[in-house]
């Protein structure tokens, strides 16, 4: 098969893989691999009977918004921006459309949190072990409103000093002296 071949009647999947012919001689086989595979798996199913030159922003956006897991979309996503930003300098698109889409979104997952009772019942278990003091500082720092001497349920979650009672960070202030 040719690689050089420009007419108006490739498609997707037939640049693509004459992309992947360019850069097995580019980069290291790993590498190559993995394009293949994303193309395989992800690309050409979804845009690879579509012409090359009429290929639009709209029908990449359409096809990252409907992939799955963000780590693939994005991988996947920055593969066909790589192909086809050489396709527009080999002259054989006007336009590179994947560049002009907008990433996955960066969702941060939200934690559920500790209600009450499971707060309670943690420190119960946690009670006269050796990880009560960590599970302290824990809760003093990722509890909301945290802070030294931070109650919940009648129990005191902020680090405990010597004697129970709520304790500083240890360090000391500038100019108090001690």
């Amino acid at each position: 098969m040719r690689t050089d071949r420009v007419t108006t009647d490739l498609t997707v999947a037939d640049y693509l893989a004459q992309w992947l012919a360019r850069k097995e001689a580019q980069r290291r086989p790993a590498t190559v691999e993995q394009y293949r595979r994303i193309i395989r798996r992800h690309i050409v199913p979804a845009l690879g009977s579509t012409l090359l030159q009429e290929l639009t922003p709209r029908q990449v956006q359409a096809w990252v918004d409907g992939m799955g897991p963000r780590r693939v979309t994005e991988y996947a996503r920055a593969v066909l921006v790589g192909a086809l930003a050489e396709a527009q300098r080999l002259g054989l698109v006007p336009d590179n459309a994947a560049a002009r889409t907008e990433a996955p979104a960066r969702t941060k997952p939200k934690r559920p949190a500790f209600t009450l009772e499971e707060c309670q019942a943690l420190f119960r278990a946690a009670e006269g072990e050796r990880i009560e003091p960590l599970l302290r500082l824990l809760l003093h720092r990722f509890a909301p409103g945290g802070g030294p001497g931070t109650e919940v349920g009648g129990r005191i979650v902020g680090p405990a000093g010597p004697d129970g009672s709520p304790a500083g960070n240890g360090r000391q202030r500038k100019g108090s002296g001690a």
